[in-house]
């Protein structure tokens, strides 16, 4: 019978997610994380290889649940549209809730995982199974539209999928500007390409 994740090591996990919230990656101590979660220095390096282990697990770990979020939301879409009319309503739906101020921090969470990324191979693969997994549930609703004949047949569905996240993620430009952008015309311009890039026309 398979264990779940020990206790220790989730609330080691719980708690740095915690210091994430209020400070950088390089910024969190070990000190900090045995201090807060009240575990031992030895508990700690019995289930994290080192101090970087277990932020990468952490910061991994809010990536995953950010996708777990938006995977059940397509699958949902996918569920539950009988129509155009209604997918549509539904993507922006989405939208509106994705590219909202309130998401502000989810965006940027992503963008400075994406960026650890970038400099880390270890965490590369960590992140790539929880990118793969967003990616493939976002072509999987493209694939569901074009077999409705709703989504134009020629596009590449993880193409698609690339490129919904890419604007997504693109928004962060707007969440660090002094002056920002009103949430309606920039989910009303979505709305538009999607209307004129995605939808087959008969």
């Amino acid at each position: 019978m398979a264990r779940g994740p020990h206790p220790t090591s989730e609330a080691l996990v719980a708690t740095t997610l915690e210091l994430l919230q209020t400070r950088a990656p390089d910024q969190i101590q070990v000190v900090d994380v045995l201090k807060a979660s009240g575990i031992s220095h030895g508990s700690l390096y019995h289930h994290f290889a080192d101090l970087g282990d277990l932020v990468e697990v952490a910061i991994a770990r809010d990536f995953s649940q950010y996708v777990d979020v938006s995977t059940h939301s397509l699958r949902s879409i996918a569920e539950t549209v009988t129509n155009l009319d209604e997918l549509v309503v539904a993507l922006a739906r989405v939208t509106r809730q994705t590219q909202a101020r309130s998401a502000a921090a989810h965006r940027m969470s992503r963008v400075q995982a994406l960026a650890l990324a970038g400099r880390q191979d270890r965490f590369r693969e960590r992140l790539a199974t929880e990118q793969d997994r967003l990616t493939a549930e976002l072509a999987e609703l493209v694939v569901f539209a074009q077999a409705r004949g709703w989504f134009r047949p020629e596009l590449d569905p993880t193409a698609v999928a690339l490129f919904i996240q890419a604007y997504t993620l693109g928004h962060v430009i707007d969440d660090v500007a002094a002056v920002r952008i009103d949430e309606e015309n920039w989910a009303g311009l979505i709305d538009d390409v999607i209307w004129r890039t995605f939808i087959a026309r008969e």
